[in-house]
């Protein structure tokens, strides 16, 4: 509703998609910086912070793409359901190709 507020009053649709994206990529940065902080506390690994970190930004962003495009395509009810059923016949299912043929 705000964009299309703000899109009928003049507002420049491209400045608004480079604002929305660059606010998110903070967000997924400070987030992910947190949250590899903690692990790194937690668990305590012999290599450095920074070898975990890479790894978790790039799931991170992956992460984020799939919810933006889950969010678009499904109703905020059904959301949950649809994304736990992915996660499901992604990971379950052709997790291990070798092993469908006993299914």
């Amino acid at each position: 509703p705000v964009f299309w507020r703000e899109s009928s009053s003049g507002m420049n649709v491209f400045a608004y998609f480079q604002s929305r994206l660059l606010v998110n990529s903070l967000d997924v940065i400070i987030q992910t910086c947190l949250f590899t902080a903690v692990y790194y506390l937690i668990r305590q690994p012999g290599v450095t912070f920074w070898k975990f970190l890479l790894p978790f930004g790039f799931t991170a962003y992956a992460a984020s793409g799939w919810g933006y495009l889950i969010s678009t395509l499904v109703p905020p009810r059904h959301g949950p359901f649809i994304v736990s059923l992915i996660v499901f016949v992604i990971c379950g299912l052709l997790g291990n190709p070798s092993s469908l043929s006993n299914f």
